[in-house]
């Protein structure tokens, strides 16, 4: 099973295993299986399987398989396979597959 807590969480095609917790659409529009989407706007649509976003309007669009987006507005647009984006204050986007293991996104 699956499971949505909070307002227009997990609306729309929750995948198997799949976690979405808090405020405002989190994992609302196909958040993949085993994903997990936790605060606000997270992971709002097309959430890939085995992802993790974290924060407010992180992995929002496209967030691809095995990636992690923590902060605020970290991974907000097509987030590569595999990539984790740690940070805030800047949306990130268009990112390739198999990034650095860090990459900060405060003072862009």
């Amino acid at each position: 099973g699956a499971i949505a807590i909070g307002t227009g969480s997990g609306q729309v095609s929750q995948g198997e295993g799949a976690v979405s917790i808090g405020y405002f659409q989190n994992g609302q529009t196909n958040q993949g299986q085993n994903s997990i989407s936790i605060g606000t706007n997270c992971g709002l649509f097309n959430q890939s399987s085995n992802t993790i976003a974290f924060g407010i309007n992180t992995g929002t669009t496209n967030q691809n398989q095995k990636s992690v987006a923590i902060g605020f507005n970290s991974g907000q647009f097509n987030q590569g396979t595999g990539e984790f984006l740690c940070g805030g204050g800047q949306a990130t986007g268009n990112s390739r597959e198999t990034a650095p293991a860090v990459e900060e996104t405060t003072g862009r």
